[in-house]
């Protein structure tokens, strides 16, 4: 003899023998157990998932805001360099000149020798 078993009748037959395994469970009750815990998580630091996500949102827009003053920086860096390298050569050229009025060009301003033509 076969008996059917309804849904009430499970749920009484469960009540009436605890032991009995429960069927498994699905893993959308554990998702939003999941995100509870997350929740509650965020609530004992002091803030909600929409708080962290905000902060987050705005440490984004720091970020880039970084980016773009580095990139600025960086630039103006550059321009200074080649600006920088252009005086220099400048002031070796000078000095180059001072050197031919004073008949000291082609000697070695550390040691007095003479310079090779090809390096002049």
């Amino acid at each position: 003899m076969t008996m059917t078993v309804t849904a009430p009748d499970a749920l009484a037959t469960r009540e009436s023998n605890p032991k009995q395994a429960m069927p498994p469970a699905t893993d959308a009750p554990r998702r939003s157990s999941s995100a509870a815990a997350a929740s509650r998580k965020s609530s004992k630091r002091g803030g909600s998932v929409s708080e962290v996500r905000k902060m987050a949102r705005l440490s984004n827009a720091q970020l880039r805001t970084l980016q773009t003053e580095l990139e600025r920086e960086r630039v103006r860096v550059e321009r200074f360099d080649k600006k920088g390298e252009s005086s220099s050569e400048h002031h070796e050229i000078l000095m180059a000149l001072q050197r031919i009025d004073n008949g000291a060009y082609g000697l070695c301003t550390v040691c007095g020798q003479s310079i090779p033509v090809e390096r002049l």
